[in-house]
C-alpha cells in the first residue's frame, strides 16, 4: 500500500480497500495480524470472503485461497488451492461444494472434494495412496491408489488372496473382525451373479459358486497353502426366487497344497461323506451317505456314559418293516440289512438262491459239531467277571471258517512318528507314536445254526431208525 489515502481508510473503523491490494515484505515476519478484544464467548476475529453478485447462478465460483511459490526456474507455481463454489442458490435450500487442490507431477489435481451429498479423496483417480495412523500402527488404514486395494494393519498384499480388502495384525485386535448386532442377529453376506459386470444381476446356473470360506497357513516359505474350505454353491436349475443350494467341506491331506472335497451337504438336506451324491452305487434313497473307498471304517459311535444310546433308530408309525441298515458289496448289491418293525428286529444277510451255486446237502454236520469246544469265560475287560457261555474264535475257525473275522494272533502295527508330525516333548522322529496292540478276532454265532439244524436232522434220522428196528 502505497498511498496515503489508503493508509487512512485502514487506520479508519470500518476502513474499505476498493483497490487490489500487495502486503510486501523483504523477511519472515507475519505479514497480516487479525486481532480480536472482545471478552465475549461469541466467534473472533473472523475473515469473511464474500462475492456480492448481482445475478448469482448456481455452480459459482464463490471464493479461492491460493499457494503460490517458485520452481527452480524462477517461474510462478500454484502449489494448491482450496475452492468454495455455490453449487446451488435457491433461496431455503442452498449448497455448496468446497474442493482442495494440490500440484502433482506439474499438473493442478482434485484431493479431496466436498458436495452436499459426499466426501470424495483423489477424485482424478491418481495414483495417490490414503492412509490413517494410530498410536500404535502405521497403517491402521491404507487404501492402495495404484492396486485399488484396502489394507487394515499393514500397507501391501501379502498370502494367498489379491483380495480387495486384506485385514493384517499381530495380536488379536488386528488379526481379528467381529461383528454385533443390537436388537438382532448380526449378519455376514456373499453373493455372486452370472456376470463379471458391476450391478449385474445375470442368472447364476447350477453348480456355480457362491461364496468360500477359504482357510491357509505360512509354510515357512509363503502362505500359498491352503489347509481347508467351506464353499456355497448352486445346487440345482435356479430361478426367480428358487436358488437350491449346497454347503461343500474340504480338507488337505498330509503332504498336499490344496484342499480336497470330504463331505457335503446337497440342497435336499441329504449329507454325503466322501461322495459327491447321496446316492452311492445303487443306494439312491440315503440320507447319509459314506464311502469308504478311503479304506477306512466308515462311522464309530462312542459312548462313554453307562445306559445311554450311542445310536438309536426310532420307527414311526407306519405298519410293515423298515431298513434301519443297509449292506452293500463292492457292486452295490445288497449283502445284507437290518430291518425293523414296531415291535421287533431282524439281522438278515443275503440268502437268495439265485445268488448261489454248488448247492448240497449231502455232508456230515455231526462230526463236524462234535469237534466244536463250548466254553465258559469271562471277559478281562468286564469289571463284573461275569461268566458266558462261548467259543474261542480260532477254534470254530477250521470248522465253520466262515463265522470267524480276522486272524489268529494278529495284532495292529506300531505307528511311528515321522516328520511334518507334531511331535511332543521328549519325543523324537522314530519314537513310537502308537503301539502295537491286538486285533482281535470276531464270531457271529449265528453262521453255527446251518450245522446245528443239519446235525438235528441226523440224529432224528438215527433215532427213527432206531426206533423201527
Amino acid at each position: 500500500m502505497t498511498r496515503a489515502s489508503d493508509t487512512a481508510k485502514l487506520l479508519g473503523a470500518g476502513a474499505t480497500i476498493l483497490d487490489g491490494t500487495t502486503i510486501s515484505t523483504a523477511d519472515n515476519t507475519t505479514q497480516l495480524t487479525l486481532t480480536s478484544t472482545d471478552a465475549d464467548g461469541s466467534r473472533g476475529p473472523q475473515l469473511a470472503l464474500t462475492r456480492t453478485s448481482a445475478s448469482p447462478a448456481d455452480n459459482d465460483l464463490c471464493g479461492v485461497f491460493k499457494i503460490n511459490g517458485k520452481n527452480d526456474a524462477a517461474e510462478d507455481f500454484e502449489l494448491g488451492e482450496i475452492v468454495f463454489t455455490s453449487t446451488d442458490v435457491s433461496n431455503g435450500s442452498e449448497d455448496s461444494k468446497i474442493t482442495i487442490n494440490g500440484i502433482v507431477a506439474g499438473a493442478s489435481a482434485g484431493r479431496l472434494n466436498m458436495t452436499p451429498s459426499e466426501a470424495v479423496f483423489n477424485e482424478d483417480s491418481l495414483d495417490i495412496d490414503f492412509r490413517v495412523e494410530t498410536n500404535g500402527n502405521a497403517n491402521t488404514l491404507f487404501v492402495d491408489g495404484g492396486t485399488d486395494k484396502v489394507y487394515i494393519g499393514r500397507n501391501e498384499s501379502d498370502g494367498l488372496f489379491a483380495a480387495a480388502l486384506q485385514v493384517e495384525g499381530n495380536d488379536g485386535n488386528y488379526g481379528a473382525i467381529s461383528l454385533h448386532r443390537n436388537g438382532g442377529v448380526p449378519y455376514f453376506g456373499f453373493s455372486a451373479s452370472g456376470s463379471a459386470s458391476l450391478g449385474d444381476d445375470t442368472l447364476v446356473s447350477d453348480g456355480d459358486a457362491l461364496g468360500v470360506l477359504y482357510f491357509s497357513g505360512a509354510d515357512g516359505t509363503d502362505r500359498n497353502s491352503g489347509a481347508a474350505s467351506i464353499a456355497a454353491n448352486v445346487d440345482g436349475t435356479p430361478g426367480a426366487n428358487d436358488m437350491p443350494g449346497r454347503l461343500i467341506f474340504s480338507t488337505t491331506a498330509d503332504g498336499g497344497t490344496s484342499p480336497t472335497e470330504r463331505m457335503r451337504i446337497l440342497s435336499t438336506g441329504d449329507v454325503a461323506i466322501n461322495s459327491t451324491s447321496s446316492a452311492i452305487n445303487n443306494f439312491s434313497a440315503a440320507h447319509l451317505a459314506v464311502n469308504t473307498n478311503s479304506g477306512k471304517n466308515s462311522i464309530i459311535v462312542a459312548n462313554n456314559r453307562q445306559n445311554q444310546v450311542a445310536y438309536g433308530v426310532q420307527a414311526d408309525n407306519a405298519t410293515g418293516s423298515r431298513f434301519a441298515l443297509y449292506i452293500l458289496n463292492s457292486s452295490g448289491g445288497e449283502a445284507g440289512k437290518i430291518s425293523y418293525t414296531n415291535t421287533a428286529v431282524t439281522y438278515a444277510t443275503s440268502s437268495d438262491y439265485r445268488l448261489k451255486e454248488s448247492i448240497t446237502y449231502d455232508f456230515d454236520a455231526t462230526t463236524r459239531l462234535k469237534q466244536l469246544k463250548p466254553c465258559r469265560f469271562n471277559f478281562i475287560s468286564d469289571e463284573t467277571n461275569t461268566l458266558v457261555d462261548g467259543f474261542l474264535a480260532h477254534e470254530v475257525s477250521s470248522i465253520v471258517p466262515e463265522a470267524i473275522v480276522g486272524e489268529k494272533d494278529a495284532m495292529f502295527e506300531e505307528v511311528l512318528y515321522v516328520d511334518g508330525d507334531e511331535i511332543p516333548d521328549g519325543k523324537k522322529v522314530g519314537d513310537v507314536k502308537e503301539a502295537s496292540k491286538i486285533a482281535p478276532q470276531s464270531i457271529d454265532q449265528s453262521k453255527l445254526v446251518p450245522l446245528l439244524v443239519k446235525t438235528i436232522q441226523e440224529l432224528e434220522a438215527r433215532i427213527t431208525t432206531l426206533e423201527n428196528a
